[in-house]
């Protein structure tokens, strides 16, 4: 039987980590990761072009005949759920897979969510979480910190310092982070943070594709396959704490 890929969708870089942990959580399953960086972030673009970059990247990933789409970015959702919703094969979205997590495992307690500003004040997460006490972090500051090579540096501590001095010494159960490649910084974040559980989103998406998948390989060698619209260089460039992948460029 021809091997089916699972298809992971994101807008920048913002869900790669989850897509480099699941290649190697399934290595007999192919993964086939596309990216938007020429458009995004969507944030103050019209919702029709949203749409219409969001679409090409779907009909991308179905053209290569996946049998599920794993959404990691939670702009996406936030501007195209219905879109999602209606792809006619299983989708994952990470935005409800941290929630029922969340409220599943903890329930009642006291949370730090870490995302962007323009997503925390999207309320895509606080209104459905079921929590005693809840914190919210804006992200933005660190992404430069990790495309600027300066993860584990003074600077990095810095930022983090900075960053989390809202939460620094509260009593946080759980650290929910909403961009994976800020795992970058755990170990800074940990230097400030007196927290429970650090969410692993690629283990919650894993036992996701787990129970919804019943066509999971175990044989044979998996492929990681990366799509972008920037060249292969700038794109090794940007994410360079990942593996190297084969890859593929979007013709415009």
């Amino acid at each position: 039987m021809k091997k089916q890929p699972i298809g992971i969708l994101d807008g920048g870089f913002e869900g790669i980590n989850i897509f480099d942990n699941l290649s190697k959580s399934f290595p007999y399953e192919t993964f086939v990761y596309i990216n938007d960086p020429v458009n995004y972030p969507y944030e103050g673009k019209e919702e029709e072009l949203i749409h219409k970059h969001v679409t090409k990247n779907i009909d991308k990933l179905l053209s290569m005949d996946v049998k599920c789409i794993v959404c990691v970015n939670a702009s996406i959702i936030e501007y195209c759920e219905d879109l999602l919703h209606n792809i006619n094969v299983p989708t994952i979205l990470i935005v409800d897979s941290i929630i029922d997590y969340v409220n599943l495992n903890f329930e009642q307690k006291n949370m730090a969510i870490l995302g962007k500003e323009y997503i925390l004040k999207a309320n895509l997460f606080q209104k459905n979480f079921k929590y005693n006490h809840l914190y919210n972090v804006i992200s933005d500051s660190f992404e430069d910190v990790i495309f600027d090579k300066k993860v584990k540096t003074a600077k990095s501590f810095e930022k983090a310092r900075d960053g989390l001095k809202s939460i620094i010494g509260k009593d946080v159960d759980l650290f929910i982070i909403i961009d994976s490649f800020l795992e970058n910084l755990n170990l800074e974040f940990k230097e400030y943070c007196n927290y429970g559980t650090f969410i692993n989103l690629s283990n919650i998406i894993g036992n996701e594709i787990s129970t919804k998948l019943v066509n999971l390989y175990n044989k044979g060698k998996g492929k990681k396959i990366v799509i972008s619209n920037i060249d292969k260089k700038d794109f090794a460039e940007k994410a360079y704490w990942i593996n190297k992948y084969n890859f593929e460029l979007i013709g415009e």
